[in-house]
């Protein structure tokens, strides 16, 4: 599992999303409880799945060049969403 999930060992991060159900993005497919699998050396493109840090919060969003807040920066790009179907 691990050689399929990680490219790049010393820049990859699983993360526990622990957020609500009623994910603002719908573009999103994440619930609470799915793990994501982070990839730092990625640039990101428009579309991808980027986690923001503000304030030493995450936060998921999908990347445009437009919807960052001056105080946002991208702190890695999602690769992969693991879902519990249990």
């Amino acid at each position: 599992m691990y050689t399929l999930l990680v490219h790049h060992e010393d820049a990859t991060f699983f993360m526990r999303y622990e957020g609500s159900d009623n994910y603002e993005d719908k573009n999103i497919p994440i619930s609470p409880g799915d793990i994501i699998v982070i990839d730092r050396s990625l640039q990101p493109k428009v579309g991808s799945i980027v986690v923001t840090s503000q304030e030493s919060y995450f936060h998921i969003c999908m990347y445009s060049r437009n919807n960052l807040g001056e105080d946002d920066s991208v702190w890695g790009v999602v690769s992969y969403i693991i879902h519990k179907t249990a």
